[in-house]
């Protein structure tokens, strides 16, 4: 017996049981011909172009999200440049003041309160620089997983040019 798919025109051999291997005295032969499937390939192949929009479509939302990652990413790793820049202005601002009070303090025009102040705004200062910095190298990491250099070897999306050229 020889059988194709359903939907194809199928040939039939059979021989009568228990009949030996003598001579072939009769030979059946069957035709079977599928004319009416009810819809079901027009059904099959619906299915399989909607699962492929499904793919297509969670393919999109992917990538749509891959890239806000590295947006995201990109934006904080901005961020924290400007911060760190902001952070040194402080930490030059806050050293100016210190010095300038403890000059003043020195000639006796200012009392030590004024001086420990300004040597509180300068540790202020420093801590903001320091916590500023680590953030910068943070989503700098962020930035470089986010893009997946991390995981290859390519040229860093986070270069000390990108930051100095934005100072």
């Amino acid at each position: 017996m020889v059988k194709s798919r359903s939907s194809d025109p199928a040939v039939e051999l059979a021989k009568a049981p228990g009949e030996r291997r003598r001579r072939i005295e009769s030979v059946t032969l069957g035709i079977e011909w599928q004319l009416w499937d009810g819809g079901a390939r027009k059904n099959q192949l619906a299915i399989a172009q909607s699962k492929r929009r499904e793919a297509q479509d969670e393919m999109a939302e992917l990538r749509d999200q891959a890239t806000r990652e590295v947006w995201t990413a990109y934006i904080a790793f901005r961020t924290a440049v400007t911060k760190e820049q902001a952070a040194e202005a402080l930490l030059d601002s806050a050293s100016t003041s210190y010095s300038a009070s403890l000059e003043v303090y020195q000639y006796g025009v200012k009392n030590l309160v004024d001086v420990l102040t300004a040597e509180k705004q300068l540790a202020q200062a420093r801590l903001s620089g320091v916590s500023a910095r680590s953030q910068l190298f943070l989503e700098a990491v962020n930035l470089e997983f986010a893009t997946g250099n991390l995981l290859r070897s390519q040229p860093p999306a986070t270069t000390p040019q990108s930051v100095e050229d934005h100072k």
